[in-house]
């Protein structure tokens, strides 16, 4: 039997001689602490990067709300100029006064149509709505119905 003695204190096999009390080369023990400060470096520069981001994404959305809030807000003042225009150009028009007041007395006429006028006057709308719109986009290919396009509402008729 031969036995492998290596120098005194040191051990057969160890790359630097040393162990210590756990069994673990100074080699490994500094490998490992390599691993580990680099593994903490990654979490840190990983919760940095979310932060970031995160406040990125936030300064990124309030400035596109900002923007649409404003460009909303114009939309709405054009709009509003718009109808301000159109209504002061009716209020002169005596084609305007003249429509106001036919319309008026026409729904003056609705309480008094009886039932047998009311059926005439819709028949009569359907009719208009058949030949005017839904023929041409029956030929078209579209599968149209009149009640898709008229109300069952006695005022609609008007």
């Amino acid at each position: 039997m031969v036995r492998d003695v290596g120098v005194q204190g040191t051990q057969v096999g160890s790359a630097s001689g040393r162990r210590s009390r756990w069994g673990v080369t100074l080699a490994s023990r500094l490998a490992g602490a390599l691993f580990g400060v680099g593994f903490v470096s990654m979490i840190a520069a990983t919760i940095v990067g979310l932060s970031a981001g995160q406040q990125l994404g936030g300064v990124t959305i309030d400035n596109s709300l900002t923007a649409l809030r404003s460009s909303g807000s114009l939309d709405v003042a054009a709009q509003v100029g718009f109808y301000r225009s159109l209504a002061a150009q009716l209020a002169t028009s005596p084609q305007a006064a003249t429509a106001v007041r036919e319309f008026s007395s026409a729904l003056d006429e609705l309480p008094s149509l009886s039932g047998s006028e009311y059926r005439s006057q819709r028949l009569q709308l359907l009719d208009a709505y058949e030949e005017r719109y839904l023929e041409p986009l029956r030929d078209a290919g579209s599968a149209l119905a009149v009640g898709d396009v008229v109300s069952d509402d006695p005022a609609a008729v008007y």
